[in-house]
């Protein structure tokens, strides 16, 4: 049985304190044959590839609409999502810059995505104040953000609105507000608020008088950018930033087109998208994701609904059809015949346990990260949420993917 070697680590559901003390306990070695761990670092960084020319694509030829891989009702249907403020995009905007993938272990020992995180890779901050020790895996990723941030330009601040609503259900609102605070002191970036900043005459300006940032990193979901753009929300965002983006004057990374990654119906197209892009089948397969977009997928998802997990695109609703009684089974059924693009069903998954120091024995979800550009550099490791998926109070602890003694 792998072993996690880490002390107890602290509950998610804890406030921060406003200190630089980090919620994380560890770090935690996960046992796995080297094999493993060239897989997962491997197809995290696919993953990172795969997003960066994806979104690129949407943003420009949009090659992937028009060949039919990607139906438009997937774009359309993403929260945040609008084609003007998507796109057209000059050439010259950063791109994705930071992949971020939620994965478990399976009882064979192979990995499957759960979920995709690039939109906002939250956690990159409370990694950097774990105690990792000396010769850590962070450092070496810390450095290859770092230089791929100085790629693109020296005048940058990281983005973040705590009166946004976070998309990420898996972290509390305290511990996305310390997440930020750290990310920015760790990648050396001035953290500001859209109240910090404005648009005057196409420019972006700081309220104080500051130096401008030419580049925001994105710790703000899309919707939560520019109130004034379609889907904007009233009273959140810098107003005409999105024509800022427009034009050339400030770059975003992620691009703000990077949320369709967040929706689940991706995982549906992402087989043939990575065969089209990349020349490669995916490394980490996802869970099998049935949209109910499309015809055959929606009967098949309504008719094995009480086997399935189903999950809404628009709210991030998440319902366990094998824990549902019979008469919420059929509304829910009716609720996905009535808009079924809104939906889709997933495969069950049950996650490998792994045994903790005090002998209990409980599965363990990593959320990985990769940063990059024309190449990728993935963490030899991450932040694991450990517990049953569906417990939103779980303990957080960083980890580092090991290899197993021979």
């Amino acid at each position: 049985m792998p072993a996690v070697t880490a002390d107890a680590a602290t509950h998610a559901e804890e406030p921060a304190e406003e200190t630089s003390e980090s919620p994380l306990e560890g770090p935690a070695a996960i046992h796995v044959d080297g094999s493993q761990v060239h897989t997962i670092r491997d197809g995290i960084e696919q993953r990172g590839q795969l997003a960066r020319l994806l979104v690129h694509d949407l943003a420009q030829a949009r090659t992937a609409i028009t060949a039919g891989l990607l139906p438009p009702d997937v774009l359309s249907g993403t929260p945040g999502w609008s084609s003007s403020l998507h796109s057209p995009l000059p050439e010259a905007t950063p791109g994705v810059l930071l992949a971020s993938l939620e994965l478990v272990r399976n009882a064979d020992r192979s990995w499957t995505v759960l979920a995709d995180r690039t939109s906002i890779p939250y956690g990159l901050g409370l990694l950097s104040s774990g105690a990792w020790g000396e010769d850590s895996p962070f450092t070496e990723f810390g450095r290859a953000v770092r230089a791929e941030l100085d790629l693109r330009t020296h005048n940058r601040a990281l983005l973040f609105d705590p009166a946004a609503t976070s998309p990420d259900e898996n972290l509390s609102h305290e511990l996305i507000v310390q997440d930020a605070e750290s990310a920015a002191r760790e990648f050396g970036l001035d953290l500001l608020t859209p109240a910090d900043l404005r648009v005057h005459q196409g420019q972006l300006e700081r309220v104080d008088g500051g130096a401008a940032p030419e580049l925001l990193l994105r710790y703000v979901p899309s919707s939560a950018l520019d109130p004034l753009e379609p889907l904007g929300r009233p009273g959140i965002g810098i107003p005409g930033l999105g024509a800022a983006l427009r034009q050339g004057t400030v770059g975003l990374a992620n691009p703000s087109g990077a949320a369709v990654l967040a929706n689940p119906a991706l995982a549906t197209f992402l087989p043939r998208l990575a065969r089209h892009f990349l020349s490669e089948d995916l490394v980490l397969p996802s869970v099998t994701t049935y949209w109910c977009g499309e015809r055959s997928m929606c009967s098949h998802v309504i008719a094995h609904a009480s086997r399935l997990v189903i999950r809404s695109i628009s709210n991030h609703e998440i319902l366990d059809g094998r824990s549902l009684p019979l008469r919420e089974i059929a509304d829910l059924c009716a609720r996905i015949a009535d808009e079924p693009w809104d939906w889709v069903g997933q495969e069950p998954v049950e996650p490998d346990a792994v045994q903790l120091p005090d002998g209990n024995i409980t599965p363990v979800m990593l959320r990985g990260y990769a940063a990059g550009g024309e190449s990728w550099h993935a963490l030899a490791g991450g932040l694991a949420f450990v517990g049953e998926l569906d417990d939103r109070s779980r303990p957080l602890a960083h980890v580092i993917l090991a290899e197993e003694a021979a």
